[in-house]
Formats: C-alpha cells, structure tokens, sequence
C-alpha cells in the first residue's frame, strides 16, 4: 500500500497504529516491573553483559599491562556507578516518604470559621436604612459553671471561721489576686480595692457574722489550695486536656460563632487605674436577668441552665446586639454584640472611615475657620477654636462629664487648671491626666513648632486658666454637647472621633511605603504593621 493509500485508512486504524508503536516504546523498558518496590528493580540484564565484555580482554587481542589496569580502573569505576545507581532510588524514595506530611484534622468550629470569613458582606444586598437584619438566630448566651465549695476555712483573728459556699466563693476571688498585681501592688489602689471589697464581702456574711474586721482575715490557706489547683493545671498531659479541649471547642461551634463572648463570671471588678469601684463584687448574672434578641420568624434559643428562663424575647431588627443585661458594679447595660469580624463590625468601620474621607473635602475650610476663631473677642468662640485645634492637632478624645462612682477619665472639654502647666521655653505646654480606660496620659508639646498658631493656642490655654483653682475647668463656657452640634453643622455626621480617624489615615498613607519590594504577601504584611505600629504611637503620644 503505497502512502497515498495509508492516509485514507479509517482513523480508528490509524489510531491503532500508533497505540501499537506507544506500546512497543513501553516495552523496551519491559524488564522494569511496575509492581515493584524501586529499591529491588534490577539493571537489565544485557547492560550486565555489555558491561562484563568491556571489562575482559578478548582472545584476539592481547591488553597490555597497563592498559589492564587501566581496564580494571574503569571496571572499579563502573562497578562503583552501578552501586551508586543502585542506592540512588532507595534514597529518593526515602526522601518522597518524608516530605509527605500528615494534613491538620480542623474542628467544627474551625471549619465554621473559614466559612464565615469566606463571606464577602460588602458585595451583599444594602437593607433598608435604619434595618440591621433580616434573619437572626442563635443559640443565646453561655453562662459559666456553678461554683463548687473546696471547704477551705478563713483564719479570723488565727482561728479557723466555715464559711457558706457563697461567702467562701467570694473569699476565694480575694485570694486569687496577686500580692504584687496592679490591683494589690499599688498602695494607692490597694485600699480602694480592700475596702470595696469587704464591703461586699461583709454584706454576705450577715450582721452578726463573727468577721469584722478585714485586717484580722487570713486568706492564706485558699491561696495555698488555689496555687495547688493551678500548679495541678499546669502539669496536665496532652490526653489529660483532651477532654476540656474538645468541651470548649462543642462551646465555641455551639455559642462562639453568634457572640463575641458569653456572660463573664462572678468576680471582683478590677478596673483600671484608680478605679473607685474596683474591688467590688461582680454578682454572677442569672437567665432571669437576660434579655434575647431574636428573628420575628427564628428559633428562640432555649435557656441550657435547669429551672431558669430568659427574662424577655424581643424582635429589634434596628439593633445589631443578640443579648443584653444590667450589670451591678456600674450599674450600666452590658451587650452582647457579635465579633469585630463580622459584617456589623465591618459595616461600621467602613461608615466610620467614610466619614473621614469626607472630611478630607472640607478639612481646610475647617481648619481655616477654627484658625481664624483663636483670636475671636468672645470667650465661647476662642475657646470652641482652641479646643477643635486640641482635637484636631494633638489627637486628644473630646471628653465627657464623669459622676462621683466613675473614673475620674478626662478630655480635650473636661481638663481641669490642675492637668495642664505652661512653660514660656517654645511655648511648652505638659499635660498629665487619666485618658481612657484609665490609661495616664502625660505629654509634652512644644507649641512654638506650629508657627504662630500655636503661640496662639499657647496664649490662650494659659488665659484659660488664669485666676482658676486646680479644679476647675479650662474650657469653662463649652461643653461636649455645643461641640459636637457645632461639628455636625461643619459636616453631617462630624465628630472629634472622625478628626482622629482621619488624621491617622493620613499618617499611615505616609508610613506606607510607595513601591514595596516585589510580590511577597509576607513582605506587605511587615510594611503594613511597621506603618499601623507607627501610628498607634501616634495617637497614644498626642
């Protein structure tokens, strides 16, 4: 058949063909058995024979002794490259058989929380303003484990005093706080702390209770069972904590993915600072007090605790929080909202930066207002100008009005004579207070470095407080209310809040380095935290 011929056979010969040819390649290496293991595959064996009439003179030719040695040589050589070849599966395969690592087994939970971060909440439907959700359901709050008595008596005056599980409960929150903590370290804190808490404490025992006197109470007994217990903890094995991991993990699918965390426990109030409720007792929260917020349509989660019920279920589509209750230290409404990951947070946070983004429009005209307002005649108006230049420049929070039981937390509107002190040196001005939280706040600005603006402000603070007693206010004629209305009718929505939202934007648009080096994730992620730690320290020292 000639090649004209050939190429108008059917294909499904064609194909045939060339499958034949596929498999006579196939079985050139036929002696390789894939079956087995590559450390028993053996060289084929007319390799062997090729490699054995090398290695011998023939009969027809006479070698001569140094071309014998020579032969030798090159056999030894051979013979040392078969071997070698021989070995070389056997380590390759022992090198595949170690790289193979055994993949992570991922709980329920872990598993739920891929899920939930693969949700993109920015491309979903906008609900109607004012709506949060459409659908909410969870499976409500999760309450701690109910105390269980140790029986560990109080030493009173060095006699031993049994106390109730109730009483014994809170002695133990006392004997679990470190000598040498913040709460107990601090001698200014460290009365407050007592006090308030054998206040609590005594109410408890009940009059005519033999304790009176919390400078005759020994607590170190529990401390001694407490340090047992928690050294007994520590030295726990990997199968010893099984079983509590995999309880907590159940908690976490079961509660954590619908909260951002359950009812805390009873303790002590510690507070920040001098905090001049910390010490007092925080009584353990019952169903009876929790109030469940739910789909009009949704499951309503069941109370787990045996013989109790939730105070009340309501259907408030124009709130984000699951649950709420009246807490007794502050006397204040805690919440329970969902993570800072969820599509609520994140739905704020894209709000509150908006805001800024906004104020990028008007942020000179502002300025050039606020600037123009430090040498107005009328007090209120200089005063207003100073305090937005306080806010805008050194980042300070606008502060609010504290009652006697609260920390005494001060801002920009609430500084007294007694936080600020001035020095004619480039018009440098300290200030030193509670900021919030509790957290002190102590700075020096140097004002002659902003120009005459800030000899402005420098001039002004200082008149401020001239002829004041240490506890009054600086800003005297304005309040944080007149402010923020003044702030809203600059732009909709404007608070001292977005000034600092803004501003910290603006720096870390600056940190950021323009070009980063190649395409490295791990490389971005560095520059981006060196930048956002930079501004972190830019708010903290303003």
């Amino acid at each position: 058949m000639s090649d004209s011929d050939s190429d108008l056979q059917p294909l499904r010969k064609k194909v045939k063909k060339t499958s034949k040819v596929s498999k006579v390649r196939a079985d050139d290496d036929s002696d390789f058995d894939d079956d087995q293991p590559l450390t028993k595959l053996k060289a084929p064996k007319k390799s062997a024979k090729v490699d054995k009439t090398a290695s011998k003179p023939t009969a027809a030719k006479k070698t001569s002794p140094v071309k014998k040695a020579s032969a030798k040589k090159v056999s030894a050589k051979d013979s040392k490259t078969k071997t070698a070849a021989k070995k070389k599966p056997a380590v390759k395969v022992k090198a595949e058989a170690g790289s193979v690592r055994k993949l992570k087994v991922q709980s329920k939970s872990e598993r739920l929380d891929m899920a939930i971060k693969a949700y993109r909440w920015w491309n979903a439907e906008e609900l109607p303003e004012g709506i949060q959700w459409r659908s909410l359901e969870h499976n409500g709050v999760l309450f701690p484990p109910s105390y269980e008595p140790h029986g560990i008596p109080v030493l009173y005056d060095g006699v031993p005093v049994t106390l109730t599980p109730e009483q014994e409960e809170i002695a133990s929150f006392f004997a679990a706080m470190p000598a040498d903590g913040p709460q107990l370290g601090n001698p200014k804190t460290a009365a407050m702390f007592t006090k308030n808490f054998f206040a609590d404490f005594k109410a408890s025992l009940g009059k005519n209770h033999v304790i009176k006197d919390i400078k005759k109470c020994n607590f170190e007994k529990i401390q001694a069972h407490l340090a047992d217990l928690r050294d007994v903890k520590k030295d726990r094995t990997k199968e010893e904590k099984a079983p509590e991991k995999i309880k907590k993990d159940e908690e976490l699918y079961r509660h954590g993915f619908a909260i951002i965390d359950g009812i805390e426990p009873p303790g002590l109030f510690r507070g920040r600072g001098e905090h001049p409720k910390t010490g007092t007792l925080k009584k353990a929260v019952l169903p009876e007090e929790v109030t469940i917020n739910v789909g009009m349509e949704d499951r309503v989660p069941p109370c787990l605790t045996p013989g109790h019920a939730w105070k009340e279920v309501i259907h408030r589509d124009t709130v984000s929080w699951l649950a709420y209750w009246n807490e007794n230290v502050m006397g204040g409404i805690k919440y329970v909202w969902l993570a800072a990951s969820s599509s609520f947070k994140g739905k704020a946070d894209m709000e509150k930066y908006e805001k800024a983004r906004r104020l990028k429009n008007c942020i000179a005209k502002i300025r050039k207002d606020y600037t123009d307002g430090l040498t107005a005649k009328d007090m209120f108006t200089r005063q207003r100008s100073t305090a937005m230049w306080v806010i805008d420049v050194l980042a300070l929070r606008v502060g609010n009005e504290k009652g006697e039981d609260e920390a005494d937390t001060v801002g920009c509107c609430s500084l007294r004579v007694e936080h600020a002190s001035f020095s004619a040196t480039n018009c440098e001005l300290t200030l030193s207070f509670l900021g919030k939280d509790s957290m002190p706040y102590n700075n020096t600005i140097q004002l002659a470095v902003y120009g005459t603006v800030g000899e402005q402000v420098f001039n002004n603070l200082k008149s401020f407080c001239a002829k004041k007693e240490p506890h009054q206010d600086i800003f005297h004629e304005l309040s944080v209310t007149e402010l923020n209305k003044h702030l809203s009718s600059l732009m909709p929505g404007l608070s001292a809040k977005v000034f600092r939202t803004f501003n910290a934007s603006v720096t870390l648009e600056k940190e950021l380095p323009r070009v980063l080096p190649g395409d490295d994730v791990a490389v971005k992620i560095v520059s981006y935290n060196d930048a956002n730690r930079k501004v972190r320290f830019w708010t903290k020292n303003r």
